[in-house]
């Protein structure tokens, strides 16, 4: 990418993420990033195929650390159920403070899944040895698809909003359906 592409991606990027911040990422359009930049909206268009892929690029640099944070764990634990239960409190806990830019992410309205971003492939890797541990593979790939369902941002906002449970209770019931009942 050329230096001033990058440049102006990363004003986007900036600017986005300031807006979303001050007015909430629902409340912001991409029109709205385009008049505050003062450029055209083709340009955004240019870098962002639409607002959740500006999302899922504004995300992207946290979601690497967490995925830092939760391979530091797999490091010092040694049991692989502590392992389980702390990277999904960290798992909630990320959800819990970008649940908005994920949202968005993963109600992206273009037909890019988040099933095939690194983001989810880096989850699946993750987990897939925690859960999948002594079950043939189609079995293991399949609970792992089902936990990583089961943390999607839309189930998230269900089980705080509409069941009232909090982060706490919904790791538990994570923990008792895909790790303690193999």
């Amino acid at each position: 990418m050329r230096k001033d592409a990058l440049h102006n991606k990363q004003s986007i990027e900036r600017k986005a993420h300031e807006l979303f911040q001050t007015y909430g990422v629902a409340q912001v359009s991409m029109n709205q990033i385009a008049n505050a930049l003062g450029v055209g909206i083709g340009t955004l268009y240019r870098h962002f195929g639409d607002k959740g892929a500006l999302c899922y690029q504004i995300i992207h640099t946290d979601f690497y650390l967490l995925i830092e944070d939760m391979q530091r764990i797999a490091q010092v634990e040694d049991s692989n159920r502590e392992i389980f239960i702390k990277s999904i409190n960290l798992f909630l806990n990320f959800k819990l403070v970008n649940q908005a830019l994920l949202s968005c992410v993963e109600n992206t309205t273009k037909k890019w899944s988040f099933k095939e971003s690194d983001i989810y492939q880096t989850l699946f890797n993750y987990y897939l040895p925690l859960v999948g541990n002594d079950l043939d593979e189609m079995l293991a790939k399949f609970k792992v698809d089902a936990l990583l369902n089961t943390l999607s941002t839309q189930n998230y906002e269900f089980q705080l909003d509409s069941r009232g449970l909090t982060n706490k209770q919904i790791r538990d019931q994570i923990v008792a359906t895909f790790y303690d009942h193999n």
